[in-house]
């Protein structure tokens, strides 16, 4: 059996943490914001919030509002971890892959790693496996395809003969040069009806290496 190890990014991949970050600004600094005519797939901290220094940002999102945003985020699209358990429910009845599936989330620590914790069991998610890797070169020796809408993480990945699955956003555009396959979001994904093959197409095999 070909071995698969498959990383799928949290954030503006599962977990949506825009919708948190704009709801908590609105709520201290900035009540006149309509959250409902926010885009979530723009980068909320440059385009929406006005924080006036970085270690502004920093303590709004590590020490104020750590579970609110990483903890009680909604997901992505609803019951998107329901049917990422299922698939891999349907992956145990097939013998041609061998795949593992974990979540990794980048640069978290303190709160944000016990609130994280918590939104995977709020979504009940059934993954074996997540990291919490302090760079993207410590990301890579964990898996073979990274499915994200970091660009950090797809240059990286690609760099390291990495396959690479890109969740389109508005701010990420120039992470699709690293992409071996974009997707408007992780639900077309998980609808293309050939996903594992296509997933198993971009492990990089001893022999791809000669």
């Amino acid at each position: 059996m070909q071995k698969i190890r498959l990383g799928i990014d949290l954030d503006h991949v599962i977990r949506n943490i825009n919708r948190q970050i704009v709801k908590y600004y609105q709520k201290d600094f900035d009540e006149s914001i309509d959250i409902d005519e926010v885009d979530m797939k723009d980068d909320v901290l440059r385009d929406v919030c006005h924080f006036e220094t970085k270690g502004e940002m920093m303590r709004f999102l590590y020490e104020d509002y750590p579970l609110e945003v990483f903890g009680q985020a909604p997901q992505i699209d609803r019951n998107l971890s329901r049917d990422i358990n299922m698939w891999m429910a349907d992956l145990t009845n097939q013998e041609e892959y061998d795949v593992e599936i974990f979540y990794f989330s980048m640069k978290e620590y303190n709160l944000t790693l016990q609130s994280t914790y918590f939104f995977l069991s709020k979504i009940g998610s059934r993954v074996r496996k997540v990291v919490f890797p302090k760079t993207e070169d410590e990301l890579m020796q964990y898996g073979d395809v990274f499915i994200t809408a970091n660009p950090d993480v797809a240059k990286e990945a690609k760099d390291n003969d990495k396959g690479v699955v890109f969740v389109r956003m508005n701010f990420n555009r120039e992470g699709e040069k690293d992409s071996d396959w974009t997707v408007d979001s992780l639900r077309e994904f998980l609808d293309t009806e050939d996903k594992l093959k296509k997933v198993a197409n971009l492990v990089k095999t001893d022999k791809d290496a000669e």
